[in-house]
């Protein structure tokens, strides 16, 4: 929904989407919420800005590759087509030991070579979630009638955790958790003018600079051995001791860029356009770029749309 006039204008949406997939235990939903605007604070003046929030959160993503947790694998290895899928749904004991046709003999219940699969769809799932926000602030001023400036400042943030596990049972236990902080700002100013020189020349300059800036926190814990405890999913579970990995990258990268564009008679136009870039994560700092083209138009009929360019 939305409301605007004569200084400004609001804008506000929500969506919730909910999702259940074919496999057991497996959900996914999503939460969108967002507000923007622009207010106009003197005639020249200018203001916009906008945040959006973004949540989703999953559960029993389908397992890929040579795992136990991929379920077109164990089925077409380990599969049996006179499987029983309704009494195969009853996959533990009240014990909570699994219960499987897959026995070492008649006395032994005892896997022998793998997990029901309801086992593995309701005790070795996987599970993540990420917050997100995300938005823009800005200003844009209108100094004359050919300069035009304005400045903006625009936030990236999210966090996520991803958690994966395999039951104490047929196999030892294992636990393993990831989690992402990420943050990036980016600030960028500009300067346009747009001004005729004369009766047949127009020029049309843009310049500007933006600093980037991302900041990230990378953590990765998982037992080793096996879990202490069944049904237990933490890393203090862990019979063995623990494996983590912490990073913190950083990264800045300063641009400054432009382009400009002169008019000759409407007929012939060069633009020109100029970038460089100085990054934290490059030996070598500075990365210029230059490119110019030139336009034909309406000079004759087979002229007309031609264009060279050097870059």
């Amino acid at each position: 929904m939305g409301s605007s006039n004569d200084r400004g204008s609001i804008r506000i949406a929500f969506a919730d989407t909910r999702q259940r997939f074919v496999l057991p235990n497996s959900r996914l939903s999503r939460t969108n919420a967002g507000i923007n605007g622009t207010y106009k604070i003197t005639d020249d003046l200018v203001a916009s800005a906008g945040v959006r929030y973004a949540y989703t959160e999953a559960k029993g993503r389908p397992g890929t590759g040579f795992t136990g947790q991929n379920m077109m694998m164990l089925f077409s290895e380990y599969g049996q087509r006179q499987w029983d899928m309704d009494k195969m749904s009853e996959y533990k004991y009240a014990d909570g030991t699994q219960r499987s046709w897959n026995r070492r003999s008649f006395a032994n219940d005892t896997l022998a070579f793998s997990n029901n699969p309801y086992w593995t769809r309701f005790e070795e799932y996987q599970n993540d979630s990420r917050n997100r926000v995300f938005g823009s602030l800005g200003l844009d001023y209108t100094a004359t009638d050919w300069l035009t400036l304005s400045t903006k400042v625009f936030m990236d943030t999210y966090n996520t955790v991803q958690e994966e596990r395999s039951a104490k049972g047929y196999l030892p236990g294992s636990y393993l958790r990831n989690t992402i902080d990420f943050k990036e700002m980016n600030y960028l100013a500009t300067a346009n003018v747009r001004k005729d020189i004369g009766e047949k020349f127009n020029v049309n300059v843009t310049v500007g600079g933006n600093i980037m800036r991302q900041d990230a926190r990378l953590f990765t814990g998982s037992t080793t051995t096996g879990l202490g405890s069944a049904g237990v999913y933490t890393l203090a579970n862990s019979l063995g001791p623990v494996l983590i990995t912490e990073q913190n990258p950083r990264k800045q990268i300063n641009s400054v860029f432009g382009t400009a564009t002169i008019g000759f008679t409407n007929s012939v136009f060069l633009e020109l356009t100029g970038r460089n870039d100085w990054s934290s994560t490059l030996l070598r700092n500075g990365r210029p770029g230059l490119t110019s083209i030139l336009l034909l138009q309406h000079l004759s009929f087979f002229l007309t749309g031609s264009k060279m360019q050097r870059g």
